[in-house]
């Protein structure tokens, strides 16, 4: 009979780690839906964020993204208490989707074998605080230490995100109307960040837009002295290679990381902010 893993550690798949690291790590994910005017989809399985695109560009706005219900994520804990002793499960921000209270209302099932962190966070700001919760497990941290840890890292994640239209924020309920509309008439560009666990409009770039991308990371990377330069994630939704150069050679421009990873986001996050849509994800010190 195969012994059991002590600690296993299982995420969303809004963190938008890549497969490739996911496998690395070790950690399962658990996916999100998404419901268009055909149909019902896994996100990351059976839809992507090219897709989720494409479908919006066509002229089609009816698009919802949902988290699992608690049956499927009971189901989902059932595979993986399976596989291990104790689990630990990484959640996007409980004040930016109903993952969370989903997710603790069926790990109640499990009589604390299975431990819920609410991330605080989106996107591969999610993605920073799993990868601390592996790096300790394979320190042989106990669960409790673990999460100790999680939550005081919190507060020291900054994503942020650069959006090149307003248009996807309103559909899903992010910005006002009227915030709509003034960006549409005088070619306005969304920054968004987490703020205090909350996704927020943070402040508005204006006129071209790789010079709008340009000034978000200069001003994202200002406060280099706090900045950790080990990892920088850049997540992005529907950019042309040659913005995604641009993106790499303005980061090195004003601020060197040890590793600099690229990933798309998953359907969920780039049906909500669009295409054109950087994110510059990172720890502070």
């Amino acid at each position: 009979m195969k012994t059991k893993a002590l600690l296993g550690i299982s995420t969303d798949c809004t963190a938008d780690i890549t497969a490739d690291m996911l496998e690395q790590y070790g950690v399962d994910v658990i996916y999100f839906y998404i419901t268009t005017e055909t149909g019902r989809f896994r996100d990351m399985d059976e839809i992507t964020s090219r897709n989720v695109i494409d479908y919006i560009q066509s002229g089609k706005r009816k698009m919802l993204s949902a988290p699992p219900s608690v049956y499927e994520y009971e189901d989902f804990f059932d595979s993986q208490i399976k596989k291990y002793e104790k689990l630990i499960h990484i959640c996007i921000g409980s004040k930016i989707s109903h993952a969370y209270d989903n997710a603790v209302i069926a790990a109640k099932k499990y009589e604390g074998r299975i431990t819920v962190i609410d991330s605080a966070q989106v996107s591969t700001g999610i993605a920073h605080v799993v990868l601390r919760a592996c790096r300790l497990r394979d320190e042989k941290k106990q669960a409790d230490e673990i999460a100790e840890a999680l939550d005081d890292m919190k507060d020291m994640v900054s994503s942020s995100f650069s959006a090149e239209s307003a248009e996807y924020l309103y559909y899903n309920g992010r910005i006002p109307e009227v915030a709509a509309k003034l960006c549409r008439a005088f070619n306005l560009h969304p920054i968004l960040g987490v703020k205090n666990g909350y996704l927020k409009l943070l402040r508005i770039g204006i006129g071209n837009y790789d010079r709008v991308i340009k000034k978000y990371i200069k001003r994202q990377l200002s406060d280099k002295e706090n900045i950790d330069n080990d990892l920088l994630f850049v997540t992005t939704a529907g950019c042309s290679v040659k913005t995604l150069n641009m993106v790499k050679k303005e980061i090195e421009k004003h601020l060197h990381f040890k590793e600099i990873i690229f990933t798309e986001a998953s359907a969920t996050v780039s049906g909500n902010c669009g295409p054109g849509t950087v994110g510059v994800l990172f720890v502070t010190k």
